[in-house]
């Protein structure tokens, strides 16, 4: 049932800590670069063909029992725009503005440092908050249930302790998992068909693992959609571009029955170094690279390294593609696409890119932003 009254501890948005001003980042970026080297050494992952788990970590971050207790999943509808609502871990949706009716978007963000205070928004996941709002902008035919995964407990860690966070992701889609099956087992959800899960960095390999899990329980229970916004490549990617053997705890099209994935700052992990944070393999049914999937117009060399700039613009351009409907090119590389070489229109094997994407797009399709 849905009332017409948010529950008590729903918060406002504009309540939550910020920290969103980049004068902060900018004032000490020795300090931030100062860090990176320790974490490069930690983050491991270029493994062999032999099977071998491709993610290699540090230490447990924290145990399984106080994952459940921290993760929140923070419900906002078109009646509560500003304020979320905490949903109940028990599948229970009286006093929220949940319609059962509706399709569900779930929005997962990224790691978060503990530079920010663990707030679940920041200059780090300000962004998704974006793809929040355009997608409470659509009219009431379009409404949705738009749920922001909080996962600050476990994405928020010092820097040099990164592999921590990677870890983390397979507590996290876990939890996700377990969430979404109670909402059908009280059914408060239709069908695994309305959902669609965004996550950016990190976050796209909680979504992955959210998905085979799901199917872990049930070969049924496929998710719909699963898009990667980024993926990140410390600890994921095996350092050749090609997927690992054991796929389970990253993200790839064997996750949903539909995943699309935007690069928007793939490099190797050395390329890391120079501020690539997004995974070069091309995982998903159909793998997006806006001006090349490397660097993002506008985002200097010091922003890449300090707050993610091209990393971020996944997220952004999304957020943008929900509102226009944009057209991605086949294409054999960026600099075929930007020397006109290569047929761009639907009828040629094009297709939309971000939100309007068709589930039948395939390959490796390139845009300009």
């Amino acid at each position: 049932m849905v009332h017409d009254h948010a529950l008590e501890d729903s918060i406002s948005e504009a309540q939550l800590p910020t920290e969103l001003n980049p004068k902060n980042v900018h004032s000490q970026p020795q300090r931030f670069l100062s860090r990176f080297k320790p974490i490069l050494r930690k983050a491991t992952s270029i493994n062999d063909t032999t099977g071998d788990d491709t993610i290699h970590y540090n230490s447990a971050l924290v145990s399984d029992s106080v994952l459940k207790e921290e993760i929140k999943y923070l419900l906002f509808t078109n009646k509560n725009q500003d304020k979320f609502q905490v949903m109940p871990r028990n599948g229970s949706v009286g006093g929220t503005f949940w319609d059962s009716k509706r399709k569900t978007k779930i929005l997962i963000h990224g790691l978060t440092s503990t530079f920010w205070m663990s707030s679940v928004k920041n200059i780090w996941t300000q962004h998704i908050f974006e793809i929040k709002d355009a997608y409470l902008k659509k009219t009431q035919d379009e409404s949705y249930n738009v749920v922001v995964m909080d996962w600050t407990p476990l994405s928020t860690v010092p820097l040099n302790r990164y592999p921590d966070a990677a870890k983390a992701t397979k507590l996290a889609g876990e939890d996700l998992a377990a969430f979404i099956f109670t909402l059908l087992n009280t059914d408060n959800l239709r069908s695994l068909e309305d959902i669609h899960i965004l996550g950016h960095s990190l976050g796209a390999h909680v979504a992955g693992v959210t998905g085979n899990r799901m199917q872990g329980i049930s070969e049924e229970y496929m998710i719909e959609r699963i898009t990667g916004l980024d993926p990140a490549g410390p600890c994921f990617d095996t350092g050749s571009g090609k997927l690992p053997a054991d796929t389970e705890d990253i993200l790839d099209k064997t996750d949903a029955n539909f995943v699309d994935i935007i690069h928007t700052n793939m490099g190797n992990i050395i390329k890391t170094v120079a501020g690539r944070y997004g995974s070069v393999m091309a995982a998903g049914h159909v793998d997006f690279y806006p001006n090349g999937g490397e660097v993002q117009e506008g985002c200097s060399f010091l922003e890449n390294r300090i707050n993610y700039c091209s990393h971020q613009k996944s997220v952004v351009y999304y957020a943008q593609s929900i509102s226009e409907k944009i057209v991605a090119c086949p294409c054999d590389n960026w600099e075929s696409y930007r020397s006109e070489k290569c047929q761009c229109d639907l009828k040629s094997g094009g297709d939309f890119f971000g939100e309007h994407c068709n589930k039948t797009a395939r390959g490796k399709l390139y845009l300009a932003f």
